[in-house]
């Protein structure tokens, strides 16, 4: 079986914020993302909040993109790749998985953060699984749902358990690299877990659980 090195991107590989927050500020700064679609924006979070809790009403919300060409959104991401995603990422967290591949890993990126994002990361990276958020599209514009299920706390591990026999995952010689506490769900499944940047919660998880502790700037 295969050992695998498992990253997370937001606040992990990407230090201190989101992937997803930092394409729709771009996309607001360029005029794409107008008024509406944070309506939108707000009416779904208003809505799932009750049933979802904060965090998960949030991250799960793509309401910004509603309504938009999807042509047009994949000619921005290009650019806001080209421009700015380069800065974002950690140089540690890349030094970190080409020293992981010189070992002999594979390389999954894991992350609730749209997929055709995680695309233009993996560029950098060169993963050999993406793991991401689909958008749901109808006549070639966003509708501002997900197309599938979105990765967040238990339904990471849930998805590492049903990858194990496709993507013969050996989870105890495999390391994952993940930021928050929602993340402890998946991390216990591995025979290595470090806490990246790790929020109050993680910090004590992992100081429990006797886990390497990293920060990555």
């Amino acid at each position: 079986m295969a050992r695998w090195a498992v990253f997370d991107v937001d606040g992990t590989l990407i230090p201190g914020t989101s992937l997803e927050k930092e394409f729709v500020l771009f996309l607001l700064h360029h005029h794409i993302i107008n008024p509406l679609q944070l309506l939108f924006f707000l009416t779904k979070f208003i809505v799932d909040l009750p049933r979802a809790g904060l965090i998960p009403a949030m991250k799960a919300n793509k309401a910004f993109f509603a309504g938009l060409d999807v042509e047009k959104i994949h000619r921005a991401a290009d650019v806001f790749f080209r421009h700015s995603l380069q800065n974002l990422l950690s140089d540690k967290g890349i030094a970190e998985i080409q020293k992981r591949r010189a070992r002999g890993y594979r390389i999954m990126v894991l992350s609730g953060a749209p997929l055709f994002l995680l695309h233009h990361v993996n560029r950098f990276i060169h993963a050999d699984q993406i793991v991401g958020s689909v958008l749901q599209q109808q006549k070639r514009k966003f509708t501002g749902r997900l197309d599938g299920q979105h990765f967040y706390g238990a339904s990471k591990r849930e998805l590492l358990e049903q990858l194990r026999t496709r993507l013969d995952i050996d989870f105890s010689r495999s390391v994952v690299f993940a930021n928050h506490t929602s993340d402890e769900y998946h991390m216990t499944l591995f025979g290595e877990a470090v806490a990246v940047n790790p929020d109050r919660m993680l910090l004590k998880v992992a100081r429990q659980k006797g886990w390497k502790i990293a920060y990555w700037q």
